[in-house]
């Protein structure tokens, strides 16, 4: 996995923090991995309700890196609104409806 230094963070204005900061602060959270053992549903259902309020989760990996069973189950705290985007043919994952993220909360953009 690629990563900056600390110093190359620093040097480029970037401040690096933990998943669960980043999972608490991000208003749009976009997931950009390689399918493979050990991405295979690690967006689960503790991560999704990390998430603030109103986070929208963008999906441009494999639809299998999201847990689509926990995307789609109600959320466990207050309203969220969800997206789980698959991008190209013959990818595993089903996202989540237009309804279905209706019901999970709203959303303004």
């Amino acid at each position: 996995m690629w990563a900056l230094t600390p110093a190359e963070s620093a040097a480029a204005g970037i401040e690096q923090v933990s998943l669960a900061q980043l999972l608490a602060e991000s208003g749009i959270v976009s997931l950009h991995v390689p399918l493979n053992d050990s991405t295979r549903g690690w967006f689960d259902a503790d991560k999704i309700s990390a998430m603030r309020d109103g986070a929208v989760l963008v999906n441009c990996a494999r639809g299998a890196i999201v847990d689509n069973d926990a995307l789609a189950a109600p959320p466990r705290t207050s309203a969220r609104c969800r997206v789980s985007v698959v991008t190209g043919p013959g990818q595993s994952g089903r996202g989540v409806s237009i309804g279905s993220i209706g019901q999970s909360g709203t959303c303004s953009f």
